[in-house]
């Protein structure tokens, strides 16, 4: 991740936003996430768990993650790096 003296700033308060904010969310869901840094201008966040994959998954991103981001820098894109172990059938 390209985190430049110019984006230092930028990336230490979108971090802090999400850790304080989102972060005790989706841990409360079972989901978990952290800013990865800048990729050119796109901001990298990866999620697990039912942030990534789960029911509502979109609607976690959209409007919960990309809302509390968006508060701290308006129009800001954002690029969602998905991990998840996807649920298997039991035996």
């Amino acid at each position: 991740m390209d985190e430049s003296a110019d984006n230092e700033k930028r990336v230490g308060a979108l971090r802090t936003t999400f850790d304080d904010l989102v972060l005790p969310l989706l841990k409360a869901d079972g989901a978990d996430g952290e800013v990865l840094g800048f990729e050119e201008e796109t901001l990298v966040v990866r999620v697990s768990g039912s942030a990534a994959y789960g029911v509502g998954s979109h609607y976690v991103r959209a409007s919960i993650i990309l809302r509390a981001l968006h508060e701290v820098e308006p129009g800001l894109e954002v690029r969602f790096d998905k991990i998840a172990e996807l649920p298997t059938k039991a035996s």
